[in-house]
């Protein structure tokens, strides 16, 4: 439980830049918010996209309008990153 490598909440200050989506009624929500808080406190470049009401992987749902909007939300993200905003 304390290798990183493991859980990688232990090790938060050497995780890259990342994107998080989790859904409101995703069973892993509440680890993807503590993922998001331990990298904010490692000063390491996150987001949390929480998607209100929405199931695990809600992102890759297709035709999920929902879906698309969070993709994209992802995708900017990505690219900002990249381009070194």
């Amino acid at each position: 439980r304390e290798d990183p490598v493991v859980n990688p909440l232990r090790g938060a200050e050497h995780m890259p830049p990342t994107f998080l989506g989790a859904g409101a009624a995703d069973p892993f929500g509440p680890q993807s918010a503590a993922m998001h808080e331990a990298l904010d406190a490692a000063g390491i470049p996150a987001e949390l996209d929480p998607g209100e009401g929405l199931p695990h992987l809600w992102h890759l749902l297709p035709g999920l309008p929902e879906s698309s909007a969070g993709l994209d939300r992802a995708a900017d993200w990505a690219l900002a990153r990249v381009a070194g905003r």
